[in-house]
């Protein structure tokens, strides 16, 4: 097997306002892993703003495990992943590896789990929204917070409306101030947002547990800001998986 590693730039059809930024290009490495005529692709795109490592950081930990598993079997190679590596790195080469593995005739990963799975996708306008339902996802996460909440709250109408069977997840990446959050979440409140992923800071545990023992909208937290014992103390469930579609 052998790893072949690009870097990758990808500019955004339409910024995407966060409550950090405006995000304007992706960059990353992508991983390509290849064994007798099959290949699997992976992309690692860090955001240490966002709770992952650095650009350099995934590069470097491409790099080692790429000389690392030269030459190794791939279903070996995915068995033995460092749980350790960094996150974006370790997801680029699993899912490069699960690629090349799935690729790979008579292959078999494992054993269907349900016939139909939710699906989820980024909107950063009403456009974009739109055209997510129509590709078929069911959900839509929405970024909110960096904005007045006359204008959150517009936002989050024009999205509903134009894809008004979607649920809607709402994300506020750390935004607000428990009280801005009170007020907000009542603001925003409405039968299809399921939730709001980090409305305060990840380090107002105390915060994020008042929310969400008096809040309309359950709250959500990024877990890899938390460790087991503190997710424990949440009576909430807050570890979503997506399926994205690139």
């Amino acid at each position: 097997m052998i790893f072949v590693l690009e870097p990758v730039a990808f500019r955004l059809r339409v910024p995407l306002r966060t409550a950090r930024e405006d995000l304007r290009v992706r960059t990353g490495v992508r991983v390509r892993a290849r064994h007798d005529g099959c290949e699997g692709v992976g992309d690692a795109a860090a955001l240490p703003g966002f709770g992952t490592e650095t650009p350099e950081v995934a590069r470097r930990a491409l790099e080692d495990a790429a000389a690392r598993w030269a030459d190794a079997d791939p279903e070996v190679a995915l068995a033995r992943l460092d749980p350790d590596l960094p996150p974006c790195a370790r997801a680029a080469l699993e899912t490069a590896l699960l690629g090349l593995l799935g690729a790979t005739p008579g292959a078999r990963l494992g054993v269907p789990v349900a016939d139909r799975v939710r699906c989820s996708a980024l909107a950063g306008g009403p456009d974009d929204a739109a055209a997510a339902a129509a590709r078929g996802a069911e959900v839509v996460k929405v970024k909110v917070g960096g904005r007045t909440l006359d204008e959150d709250r517009a936002h989050v109408d024009a999205v509903r409306a134009a894809a008004p069977r979607a649920r809607l997840r709402l994300d506020a990446n750390g935004a607000w101030t428990r009280a801005e959050a009170r007020v907000a979440l009542a603001a925003l409140a409405h039968p299809s947002v399921e939730l709001c992923e980090q409305p305060v800071p990840a380090a107002d545990l105390d915060g994020l547990l008042a929310l969400a023992a008096e809040c309309a909208v359950p709250v959500a937290a990024r877990s890899e800001e938390h460790t087991s014992e503190l997710q424990s103390q949440f009576r909430i469930s807050y570890a979503v998986f997506c399926l994205k579609k690139k």
